[in-house]
């Protein structure tokens, strides 16, 4: 049976993403993805507290950071070791290191570092500004749009539970 808070959060979630798509659209903003992962991220990793959304954003900002600094690498190494193998090198590096450095710091290094890294490396101009910026302001609004909708309508009802 489907639960009212699953439908709650579906609508707000899904009125929230339309409402920034339209926004941006007109404003012909382009690259907005790492503002609609904040979100996203932060439900599938079935967090209740709003305060486990630094774990996204500082992951976020490493994975697109890390992303930049990898495409500068394989452009420097390219010459020398030929753009496949130095790219297959950086990202084994990476995602070691995204794991290894996880057990210094799990909010800097996680799986949504990881997640950025990879999605952001897709891109073959990189443009971290515009990642870093869609991130947190759109991922900002995102947010707040999302936990206060949620934190307004799932209120539990009275007759609900008896």
């Amino acid at each position: 049976m489907i639960k009212r808070p699953t439908v709650i959060a579906g609508l707000i979630v899904a009125c929230s993403i339309t409402v920034l798509v339209l926004i941006t659209a007109l404003l012909s903003v382009k690259d907005t993805w790492p503002g609609y992962f904040v979100v996203l991220l932060y439900m599938i990793a079935g967090y209740e507290n709003p305060m486990e959304l630094r774990r996204v954003y500082a992951g976020g900002i490493v994975g697109i950071l890390w992303s930049y600094g990898v495409s500068c690498l394989v452009a420097f190494l390219a010459p020398a070791l030929g753009a496949l193998p130095a790219t297959a090198i950086l990202v084994f590096l990476s995602m070691f290191l995204i794991v290894v450095l996880g057990d210094l710091s799990s909010t800097a290094f996680n799986n949504f570092t990881m997640i950025y890294f990879l999605v952001s490396g897709i891109y073959p101009k990189q443009e971290p500004l515009v990642g870093l910026l869609a991130l947190l302001a759109l991922g900002s609004a995102f947010a707040g749009m999302a936990l206060m909708g949620l934190r307004i309508f799932n209120k539990p009802i009275e007759s609900e539970g008896k």
